[in-house]
């Protein structure tokens, strides 16, 4: 158990070096060393949360012995799915749980094809990341899809707007 503890601790001593050598970096080189910039750390605000809560799915699927790895396709699929029907005109308020729903089937889909075939879920998902990532292409191709819903009523409260560096509506 101590053995745990310490890696734990060694890991955060790590972060926070890190930490600690890349604000240095950003005060000492501020025009080369764009660490502390404005926009970086809204880059960073913005991402990391997304990051964090798949992270925590996948973390619980670890503790429990089993791995995910078509989250990210999981992801994928859906984020391009919303973009896309929202910019083709439907309320955003009927997409999101339209592709709530559509990642968990493919969860439920992992899920099922895991226990029912007693498969490995590192074998699972591996088959079902591959084949929701060819359903991403051939759904989108390769190109991007912004996503900016303008009719969104939660766009223009100042806590909102500031936060994630939307001009108010």
């Amino acid at each position: 158990m101590q053995r745990h503890r310490d890696s734990g601790l060694n890991v955060l001593i790590v972060f926070a070096a890190v930490q600690v050598l890349c604000i240095a970096g950003g005060l000492i080189f501020p025009d080369s060393f764009r660490y502390l910039s404005a926009a970086n750390i809204s880059v960073q605000l913005k991402a990391i949360p997304v990051l964090g809560i798949l992270a925590l799915g996948v973390g619980v699927l670890m503790i429990a012995g089993e791995f995910d790895l078509s989250v990210g396709a999981n992801y994928s699929i859906t984020a391009i799915v919303m973009a896309s029907t929202v910019q083709s005109g439907w309320s955003v308020y009927v997409v999101v749980p339209m592709v709530l729903a559509l990642g968990a089937v493919i969860g439920l889909i992992n899920g099922l094809v895991t226990l029912r075939f007693n498969i490995p879920s590192f074998i699972t998902t591996l088959g079902t990341m591959l084949f929701w990532k060819g359903t991403t292409l051939l759904y989108n191709g390769a190109s991007s899809v912004r996503f900016r819903p303008d009719h969104m009523p939660w766009r223009s409260w100042p806590c909102i707007s500031s936060m994630a560096s939307i001009p108010p509506t």
